[in-house]
């Protein structure tokens, strides 16, 4: 379960040392993240992997949301992300087999795409792209037909 006491204790009067505070705790846990979904590799992807990615997610999530400061913590998470090497784990996860690990690397990268994650991922090349494109359509048809099917009148 994701637990954002950090990003709801920031606000309007918080303090730059309070918000570099968080920024640095949350950093080190999307390095922390990268790095063992990196190392993990080699070794198949598990469940955990997936866990991983959705609490990166919610993560990424909360710091856009947080008053006054969201831009910058954000900002400085995606930046964290791309210089760990993050932005191209979630693209090579494109490629795998697994839906699921498609599915939570789409959330993760849409949370994270910032005007320069934008420009990294386009100078991946067009291949990447075409498969986060293809997977993000996917996961709209998906959540589209689940509302659909909710708000029918019989």
């Amino acid at each position: 379960m994701f637990l954002c006491a950090d990003f709801d204790s920031l606000g309007w009067d918080s303090s730059l040392h309070d918000v570099e505070q968080v920024i640095d705790k949350y950093s080190s846990e999307l390095t922390g993240i990268v790095e063992s979904l990196r190392d993990s590799d080699g070794g198949g992807v598990s469940m955990e992997s997936v866990h991983r990615l959705n609490y990166a997610s919610g993560v990424m999530k909360a710091a856009w949301n947080v008053p006054c400061y969201g831009h910058q913590v954000g900002g400085n998470l995606c930046d964290t992300l791309r210089e760990m090497g993050g932005l191209d784990l979630l693209l090579s996860n494109f490629s795998s087999d697994r839906s699921d690990l498609k599915v939570a690397s789409a959330r993760l990268l849409e949370q994270s795409l910032t005007p320069d994650n934008c420009n990294y991922v386009v100078q991946k090349g067009l291949d990447s792209l075409d498969k986060v494109v293809k997977v993000c359509a996917h996961i709209h048809e998906s959540s589209s037909a689940r509302v659909d099917v909710r708000n029918r009148r019989t």
